[in-house]
């Protein structure tokens, strides 16, 4: 699969992945925002995007979404709570 384009490929792809079934439910009916690209992402290193949502009870889940060396093929989805956010930039994500 090919990098994000925009925001919607973004959290559909990290969606598409995402086991927990209230996490699911917030995708639907709460609110997701996009905390940016990050040059490293906790465990691996990682450069990738994370987001938030946030249910409509108020409960938060982060995720993230990093790529390796081959970007079509080599992605993984992961829950994200350990992510230092002052390193993120929405500037890389929308160009």
């Amino acid at each position: 699969m090919l990098p994000p384009r925009n925001r919607t490929d973004l959290i559909r792809m990290i969606q598409a992945h995402v086991n927990h079934p209230a996490a699911q439910r917030a995708f639907v009916t709460g609110t997701v925002e996009v905390l940016g690209m990050f040059p490293s992402l906790p465990p691996d290193g990682r450069h990738g995007w994370v987001i938030e949502l946030t249910s409509k009870h108020g409960k938060r889940w982060r995720y993230s979404l990093s790529y390796g060396a081959k970007l079509e093929h080599d992605y993984v989805v992961r829950r994200a709570n350990n992510v230092d956010l002052s390193q993120g930039s929405l500037g890389e994500v929308y160009g």
